[in-house]
């Protein structure tokens, strides 16, 4: 696999997923705008105003400076040039800074209502991840890490702060 030809190694894939494997995650969720004329640049302008707003409505007007609070998450872009949507892996539960459990919300009817106004005929799915992530779901989030427009394209945690 070449890079100059538009491909990743399968080194670099496989370092991300088995670091990802390692993580804590509490939601896989699935942003869908269905406009296939949005842009790479638009997509990922879109899923930046999601994160603020989705922070905001968790942590109120102030959450800015709530860092260690915040969600976090991977975001990966899948059919960039025909049906621009975003798989993420989030957590949303903790502090990595105090340890301390913040209050569990169920983000979906969040999630819903921040992407809705900003994608309105887009689709949301929320899925709760109650285990350790497994292989297969990294595998499906990370399937277009082989290309570098894809590979270039993907979110990671505190990109948008």
């Amino acid at each position: 696999m070449n890079i100059a030809v538009g491909r990743i190694p399968r080194r670099c894939r496989d370092e991300i997923s088995v670091w990802l494997q390692e993580q804590r995650f509490t939601h896989f969720i699935t942003l869908t705008t269905h406009d296939p004329s949005l842009t790479i640049e638009g997509a990922r302008g879109r899923l930046k105003q999601w994160d603020a707003r989705l922070n905001r409505a968790l942590y109120g007007p102030k959450w800015a400076q709530k860092r260690d609070e915040l969600v976090w998450f991977f975001a990966f872009l899948e059919a960039p040039f025909s049906n621009p949507h975003w798989h993420l892996l989030l957590r949303v539960d903790d502090s990595p800074v105090t340890g301390k459990l913040i209050e569990t919300r169920t983000p979906y009817d969040t999630v819903k209502r921040v992407w809705s106004r900003l994608a309105p005929a887009g689709t949301i799915d929320v899925q709760p991840v109650t285990d350790k992530i497994d292989t297969e779901l990294v595998d499906y989030v990370g399937k277009q890490l082989g290309s570098v427009t894809r590979y270039t394209s993907f979110v990671t945690p505190d990109e948008f702060r």
